[in-house]
C-alpha cells in the first residue's frame, strides 16, 4: 500500500466520477438549474453558484453538466437519453485549471477557442468569429496548417482552409466580398434563417481587418463570439437550449482581492464583454460559480447589473444516510 493510501490522500483516475456518482444532494441547486432549462421564456439571468471553498461547488457544476443538460420533449427520443427528454448542446470552463498547452482558461482568445471546439458538432455557428480568429493568425505570423487543425474543430477544417485561401490569395479590398461568399455557400438554404439573423455585410468582415489583432481584435472576439451564438439560437435548427458553464470565477484573482478597481475589473473584463453580449432569453443559460457573487455590477465598463444575475448560495455539503445520521461528502466518498 502506497503512502497516500495509509494517509487516505489517494487520488485515483476514477475518484471524480465516483464523487459524481454518489453525489445526490443539492436538490435546491438541481431543481433551480432544470427549470432554467425547461423554462420558457428562458429566464434571462446568469445562475451564480457562490460559497466558500470546499463547500462542493465545482462538483455541483460537474455534476449538472455530466447528467442534467436534458429538456424535457414530447414528441423525439434519442436513444441516449431518457424517454422525453434530449440532450443540449454545452461546454464546460474551468478557470482554476493550471495552463496546458495552447489551453489557458483565464484568457479571452484561448478560453472562447476551448468553448468553440466544445460546441463543435451540431447547428451552432460562428462564421464571423471564425474568420476573425483566422484573420488574427494571419496578421500575427501564425498561419500554419498544424495551428488550423489544434485551433478549430476537425468538421470545420475544409471552410475554414477556404477561408485561409481567400484572406492569402484575394485582393485585401476584396477580402470581404470573397469570405461573404464562402459563409453563404456554406450555410446556404439551411441556415437562411441564421444569416438574416446574422445580418452578415462585406463591412462586418472589413471592420475585423482594420482591427489591430493584438490590441482592438482580441478585445472584440468576445462579442464576436455571442453574436455568432445568439444567431445559431435564432435559427430554425436551432437547440432548445445551450449551456455555459464557467467554474472558479476567482481563479482570475487568486490571492490578490485587494488590488485597485481598475485593476479588479479588467481581469474578467473578457468574460462581462462575452456574457453581456449573450441573448440570454434565446435559449443560453450561463452557469458561474466562485467563492464570492459576482461584483459586476460596480464595473465602470462593461457592468452587469444586479439584477441580471441570480446567485444561490452553496453551503456545506452534507449527506443523509440511511440510518439518518448526516455525514461529509468526504466520509461518504471514503467508505464508498
Amino acid at each position: 500500500m502506497s503512502i497516500f493510501d495509509k494517509t487516505g490522500q489517494s487520488d485515483s483516475i476514477t475518484s471524480l466520477w465516483r464523487a459524481l456518482d454518489l453525489f445526490t444532494d443539492r436538490e435546491d441547486a438541481i431543481r433551480l438549474f432544470r427549470t432554467y432549462l425547461n423554462e420558457d421564456p428562458a429566464p434571462e439571468s446568469v445562475l451564480f453558484f457562490f460559497g466558500e471553498g470546499g463547500n462542493g461547488k465545482s462538483l455541483l457544476v460537474r455534476y449538472l453538466n455530466k447528467y442534467h443538460c436534458r429538456r424535457r420533449r414530447d414528441l423525439q427520443f434519442e436513444a441516449e437519453s431518457p424517454p422525453g427528454e434530449i440532450v443540449l448542446p454545452r461546454a464546460y470552463l474551468d478557470f482554476g485549471m493550471p495552463p496546458r498547452g495552447e489551453d489557458r482558461p483565464l484568457e479571452a482568445y484561448s478560453a472562447l477557442l476551448m468553448l468553440r471546439r466544445a460546441l463543435a458538432g451540431g447547428d451552432l455557428k460562428f462564421p464571423l468569429y471564425d474568420f476573425a480568429i483566422v484573420w488574427y493568425l494571419y496578421r500575427t505570423g501564425r498561419l500554419t496548417q498544424d495551428k488550423l487543425k489544434s485551433t478549430f474543430p476537425a468538421e470545420e477544417l475544409d471552410f475554414i482552409s477556404n477561408v485561409v485561401d481567400a484572406v492569402s490569395d484575394t485582393a485585401y479590398v476584396s477580402i470581404g466580398k470573397a469570405v461573404l461568399g464562402l459563409i453563404n455557400n456554406k450555410y446556404q438554404e439551411r441556415f437562411t434563417l441564421f444569416l438574416k439573423k446574422r445580418g452578415l455585410k462585406e463591412e462586418h468582415i472589413q471592420r475585423i481587418q482594420e482591427m489591430d489583432p493584438e490590441t482592438q481584435l482580441v478585445d472584440h472576439l468576445p462579442q464576436l463570439f455571442a453574436e455568432d451564438l445568439n444567431a445559431s439560437m435564432a435559427a430554425e435548427n436551432a437547440p432548445p437550449k445551450v449551456v455555459l458553464f464557467f467554474d472558479t470565477h476567482d481563479a482570475f484573482w487568486g490571492s490578490e482581492r485587494t488590488i485597485s478597481n481598475d485593476l479588479f475589473f479588467q481581469r474578467d473584463e473578457w468574460l462581462r464583454r462575452l456574457i453581456g453580449a449573450l441573448d440570454l432569453a434565446s435559449g443560453i443559460t450561463v452557469v458561474v460559480a466562485g467563492r464570492e457573487i459576482s461584483k459586476w455590477a460596480e464595473a465602470a465598463k462593461f457592468r452587469i447589473p444586479d439584477g441580471y444575475i441570480n446567485g444561490h448560495f452553496v453551503g456545506a455539503l452534507r449527506w443523509v444516510v440511511k440510518s439518518g445520521r448526516h455525514v461529509t461528502f468526504m466520509q461518504r466518498l471514503a467508505a464508498a
